[in-house]
């Protein structure tokens, strides 16, 4: 079984290399803070360029055709996942991944810059150029956020090498506490400075505190993995992609489930641009549901942090499909601007919930010496349809309304949810980490 090949490959390492376990072990507490700090400025300054709130309004301040703000969370989750397969091909080859990431990350900020210059022009340049700037940097950008996550989550499975649920949910907490301050200073611009000089000035801060992301990242203490994944073509690389997935079942099913879900991701990134237009909101409302996301982010990544570690990443899976099926049926049946608040909230729990549950299903159904290589299939493999649901999202409240959208998200997040419950096993019950009750 799979299951058994797994925990095998740990008993091996543990085995055999003692000696690399005990040094990183030795290293494990700096790493441990230093992953939270740099967590800490990257969630200060990205919370001011959020895809979910504060980016689709500026789109819709700058046309409102509902496909163009729907193709703001579209570029976000396929520039996210889709390079994700190449990036953990090359990051695989590699003994060290600290390079790697530091590299990517440099860019990063790089195409934050243009993204903050291309808002500049948007009074200097005729219609539809600064729209056009904008969509490229943010491409740019999403794609070197997609690049980077292989690395970086191989970098975080080989120096993290226990209580992760914890880690996973103080970084969390850490850096959506740093998002919230982040978003307060965004609350003050949107409202007290006239468009487009509140998102031009805006911008300037979220780059600027994003650059010490990649400062911090060069104090992290990384061992060679002791014995690398032999290096294969390129072309093999992804031959053997049908293969792995049936040597794996359980990480296929989990695959399945993750795009089920998927699809109810239609909507987030349109609840904070309806509920501003739809009530006549103050546009620094969009930044008090950034800080109402962030802040239920905080808390409840220590609590799905704690569930995952007690009672499996199943469970906070299946919870996740949940809270997306309800907070699209509340923004759907409940007409008052209030509930958006709690709607925002929602997101805040389902985002720290995909945060944990994600890399952790893939830990724990796929061998260590291939995380990256499940990585990126995992997430290439989503990216389309993530990317395709708030398009197709867009497309619903252009020929029908904002209801039929929220509907169909709410269908979407059913059936994730009875496939998880029906169909997927918690890993570690088959690992034997959980004694069935």
């Amino acid at each position: 079984m799979a299951s058994e090949q797994i925990a095998t490959d740990i008993r091996y390492l543990a085995e055999n290399h003692p000696g690399y376990l005990e040094q990183v072990q030795r290293n494990y507490w700096r790493n441990f803070a230093l992953y939270i700090l740099e967590g800490c400025f990257f969630s200060f300054g990205f919370a001011i360029f959020a895809s979910d709130t504060i980016l689709p309004y500026l789109v819709s301040e700058l046309t409102g055709n509902p496909f163009l703000i729907g193709l703001v969370p579209a570029l976000n989750f396929l520039g996210y996942y889709l390079p994700q397969l190449f990036s953990a091909y090359f990051s695989q080859k590699l003994s060290r991944r600290k390079g790697m990431v530091i590299t990517v990350a440099v860019v990063q900020r790089t195409t934050l810059l243009l993204i903050t210059l291309a808002v500049q022009t948007i009074f200097h340049l005729p219609e539809p150029l600064p729209l056009l700037l904008f969509f490229t940097a943010y491409s740019l950008f999403c794609f070197s956020n997609g690049f980077i996550t292989p690395p970086y989550t191989d970098l975080v499975n080989k120096t993290i090498i226990s209580r992760r649920g914890l880690f996973y949910g103080l970084q969390i907490a850490g850096s959506s506490l740093a998002g919230f301050a982040g978003s307060m200073i965004a609350r003050q611009m949107l409202d007290n400075l006239a468009f487009p000089a509140n998102f031009q000035q805006l911008f300037w801060v979220g780059f600027l505190v994003s650059l010490f992301s990649p400062i911090v990242m060069l104090f992290y203490r990384e061992q060679p993995y002791p014995e690398p994944h032999p290096v294969e073509p390129l072309g093999n690389f992804f031959k053997v992609i049908p293969a792995k997935l049936r040597t794996y079942p359980l990480f296929t099913r989990v695959l399945l489930a993750r795009g089920l879900v998927g699809l109810s991701f239609m909507a987030p990134g349109f609840y904070a641009v309806y509920a501003v237009n739809h009530y006549n909101l103050n546009p620094g409302t969009v930044a008090v549901f950034t800080m109402v996301s962030l802040l239920t982010r905080s808390v409840m990544g220590l609590v799905w942090g704690a569930v995952g570690d007690r009672h499996g990443y199943r469970l906070v899976l299946a919870c996740l499909a949940g809270m997306l099926a309800v907070q699209s049926f509340l923004a759907m049946a409940v007409p008052d601007a209030r509930v958006f608040y709690i709607v925002m909230m929602l997101t805040g729990a389902i985002n720290a919930a995909l945060y944990v549950a994600d890399p952790n299903l893939v830990f724990e159904t796929t061998p260590p010496a291939e995380t990256s290589r499940f990585i990126g299939i995992s997430n290439t493999v989503l990216g389309p349809l993530m990317a395709l649901a708030p398009l197709v999202g867009g497309l619903l409240v252009n020929y029908f309304n904002y209801q039929a959208l929220f509907g169909a998200a709410m269908i979407f997040g059913l059936i994730g949810l009875i496939y998880v419950l029906l169909k997927v096993e918690e890993p570690r019950r088959l690992n034997g980490l959980i004694k069935p009750e």
